[in-house]
């Protein structure tokens, strides 16, 4: 809940699909057009969890970092929509 009653002004962020390292180049941009929230996680899902069991959340973790020190609020989302490739060859029903 926004306590503040501030404005949420925010983009979907995916450091994941990026070539290069250049999060404190995207922060500073967001910091200066005032963003205060970010969506991150459910497009990328697959490369936290790339087979079944098999989990790796380090860019997901390095992402809510940076976030927090740049103060920066952040919405994690499930792949609903972009759910692995492994969960759709293991149960083709979903």
């Amino acid at each position: 809940m926004n306590k503040n009653k501030e404005l949420l002004f925010g983009v979907a962020y995916y450091f994941e699909y990026l070539p290069y390292d250049r999060i404190d180049q995207d922060i500073k941009m967001m910091q200066e057009a005032k963003i205060n929230i970010v969506r991150i996680g459910e497009s990328t899902w697959s490369t936290y969890e790339p087979q079944d069991g098999v989990f790796d959340f380090s860019k997901l973790i390095y992402t809510l970092n940076k976030m927090r020190d740049a103060k920066i609020s952040v919405i994690v989302g499930t792949p609903t929509y972009a759910f692995p490739t492994w969960l759709a060859r293991k149960f083709p029903e979903v």
